[in-house]
């Protein structure tokens, strides 16, 4: 991932990339990227946002270990 000025505004605290799989079947199944930012109150909005127009999509939301927001995103790892 490349580290943009979004990306720091909002706090980055880890990104985990998934290992590659196939499935039974035989397919390769799609490899996904991770990341986890805090939501800071009253942006939660234009954290959501900065995130989305990046390509990644809100997996879940939760409450972290000193009460505030931690969200966790995915996308697709480009390939090449």
């Amino acid at each position: 991932m490349q580290v943009t000025g979004a990306n720091l505004a909002t706090g980055l605290l880890g990104r985990v990339c998934a290992a590659f799989s196939v499935n039974p079947s035989g397919d390769q199944l799609p490899r996904w990227e991770y990341v986890t930012t805090p939501l800071l109150l009253h942006r939660e909005t234009a954290i959501l946002n900065n995130w989305g127009s990046e390509g990644w999509e809100l997996v879940q939301v939760v409450t972290g270990a000193e009460g505030g927001m931690i969200a966790f995103f995915k996308r697709p790892v480009a390939e090449g």
